[in-house]
């Protein structure tokens, strides 16, 4: 294992080549206050293309926005970009030590390459496998639940979304897809506080 040291944090991963391709701490992430030690965060990770990973954490009593990015995994190497999402996972657990993870539930367009599916199933396999083995309880969320959840409409575009997460959160976020991985982790959020109430919480 090489180590490799950003600013004052020490990280380890397979190959020197990890960090040039997958970002791990972030601008934005570096302007977030760290979490309390005594709570546990909440998770969204999103494999939502062979090759690209969104990722999001809040604190859970606070409900705040702590981190996200879009990952970036290696096209041509199935086997790299599996051990990458893997190291990439363990290193945001090391960090954040979050217990729940919310996850979006499958959904590929019509026009998609035969290929896509069995990738990104591959992905989303490595992420289960992963969260079974720390232990942490993981949530599915289909994109109209989502777009119902942050806009109040099932049907809403992508711009929508974006624009939404932007002014809630005051941040700029890289692309949609990191957008998603913040609405999907807001939609659980938002799921924990009704079945709170339901609860008598």
């Amino acid at each position: 294992y090489y180590s490799i040291r950003k600013a004052d944090k020490s990280v380890f991963c397979r190959s020197p080549q990890f960090f040039r391709r997958v970002a791990v701490a972030t601008s934005q992430a570096d302007t977030f206050a760290p979490i309390p030690s005594h709570r546990a965060p909440i998770a969204c990770i999103v494999p939502r293309t062979s090759f690209t990973v969104p990722v999001s954490v809040f604190d859970i009593d606070t409900e705040k926005l702590v981190f996200s990015d879009t990952v970036k995994l290696p096209k041509s190497d199935g086997q790299l970009r599996l051990i990458q999402l893997f190291d990439y996972l363990n290193l945001l657990y090391a960090k954040y030590m979050f217990k729940e993870a919310a996850i979006e539930d499958v959904f590929l367009p019509v026009k998609t390459s035969p290929r896509t599916p069995i990738a990104l199933g591959e992905l989303r396999g490595v992420t289960r496998l992963w969260a079974a083995q720390k232990g942490i309880e993981t949530f599915f969320y289909p994109p109209r639940k989502v777009k119902m959840a942050i806009t109040g409409f099932g049907n809403a575009a992508k711009t929508d979304i974006i624009t939404w997460i932007q002014n809630e959160f005051n941040i700029k976020v890289k692309d949609d897809n990191e957008a998603d991985a913040i609405s999907i982790a807001w939609t659980h959020i938002l799921e924990r506080r009704f079945m709170s109430c339901l609860d008598g919480g």
